[in-house]
């Protein structure tokens, strides 16, 4: 028999490793590299989110401005105002463009990040 099958894990020794550290150990050995890339990677991903939901809020400020921007256009002449509303509707359909592509990242990133959770959970 090997001298390990024989071996008591005795808690008490000091020096002597514990059962659930030697499991630790093996664990880290096992899956550690893996565990390693993975939280590098869920946190690159949740630092992507805090930027795209930054670049968000950016953007729907900008399209608040421009949407009051547009109820100011009542002061303007009727040539004047056409043009204006002309080019601020153009900008409000880019701006909300912007805000969906954006919002669809986030949403992929987000069932990334819930994939990653559940696969963690699962080892």
């Amino acid at each position: 028999m090997n001298e390990m099958e024989n071996y008591e894990w005795d808690d008490n020794v000091p020096g002597k490793p514990s059962k659930d550290n030697k499991t630790d150990q093996i664990r880290d050995i096992l899956f550690g590299e893996t565990l390693r890339a993975l939280e590098q990677r869920f946190n690159q991903m949740t630092e992507q989110i805090a930027s795209i939901n930054s670049q968000i809020a950016l953007l729907q400020n900008e399209l608040e401005q421009t949407k009051k921007a547009i109820q100011d256009l009542g002061n303007s002449s009727g040539t004047e105002r056409e043009t204006l509303r002309s080019l601020l509707q153009d900008r409000i359909s880019q701006l909300e463009s912007k805000i969906t592509d954006i919002d669809s990242r986030k949403v992929d990133k987000a069932r990334i990040v819930a994939e990653f959770v559940d696969k963690i959970k699962k080892d």
